[in-house]
């Protein structure tokens, strides 16, 4: 059941209003015919610590890597 507005305070508008100026999506697609994607998203999904973790990780992992070449 939907979370009824107390007062002036529109607890899906405040949500959504934070997503729009908070939140940046980057979409990544996977081809579910070729094996060695497959491959990657298992990989990707066993993770611990979570999708995005891992990946924000690995972006760092690789900007550090690049300032230390330059």
């Amino acid at each position: 059941m939907p979370r009824q507005k107390s007062g002036n305070f529109d607890q899906k508008q405040y949500v959504n209003d934070y997503i729009k100026t908070k939140i940046v999506y980057r979409r990544m697609n996977f081809n579910n015919s070729k094996p060695e994607d497959m491959q990657m998203v298992e990989w990707i999904d066993a993770q611990p610590e979570g999708v995005s973790n891992y990946l924000k990780r690995l972006v760092l992992d690789d900007m550090s890597m690049n300032k230390s070449r330059q």
